[in-house]
């Protein structure tokens, strides 16, 4: 007989995520709130990370798969128990991309990427600076930790050995989304 591969597998996990994220919105403009817009908010991410986790076939799979299972806990943890909380398991889940972005390096980087490396964080936290310097001094921190986390996370997708302008630039809007916060 034929063999089904991973994707036919967990087809059903990555439609779920993409009707969870896409509901999200109609509910949100319906008024819903509490709890369940908090796990309807969180579903689609944890729809992801559950596709990702069933399509592994590699550690690198499983890493991606636990960034993703991270991120779906902090979006929870973020509209149930407020910004450090929630912030501090994304920043957790960015530890752990940055850890499988680095093991992933690439080998050699144009002059021009490698400034992009060494500025683009430090840049980041000049933003951040000025966008929460009036901002209480326990949010201001929390703010500058958080986009020095974002930022390396960013830097280090960019060097990593995987396509730039999906992996590098996805990274790098992920880091102006989060500015935008």
């Amino acid at each position: 007989g034929m063999e089904i591969d991973h994707w036919d597998r967990a087809r059903w996990a990555w439609i779920a995520a993409l009707l969870g994220g896409i509901s999200y919105f109609i509910a949100v403009r319906s008024g819903w709130n509490g709890l369940g817009i908090s796990v309807w908010k969180t579903s689609g991410l944890a729809f992801l990370a559950l596709w990702a986790w069933l399509n592994r076939r590699s550690i690198g799979h499983r890493w991606i798969a636990a960034v993703l299972a991270l991120g779906a806990a902090g979006d929870f943890l973020l509209a149930e128990f407020g910004l450090l909380v929630g912030g501090a398991t994304f920043a957790f889940g960015h530890a752990v991309a940055i850890r499988f972005y680095i093991a992933n390096r690439r080998a050699q980087m144009a002059l021009a990427q490698r400034l992009f490396v060494i500025l683009v964080t430090p840049l980041a936290l000049i933003i951040a600076w000025q966008l929460a310097r009036h901002s209480e001094t326990e949010l201001a921190v929390a703010a500058m930790a958080y986009t020095l986390i974002v930022g390396v996370m960013c830097v280090a997708a960019w060097a990593s050995r995987f396509p730039r302008y999906r992996t590098g630039l996805g990274a790098f809007f992920f880091l102006i989304s989060d500015l935008f916060i």
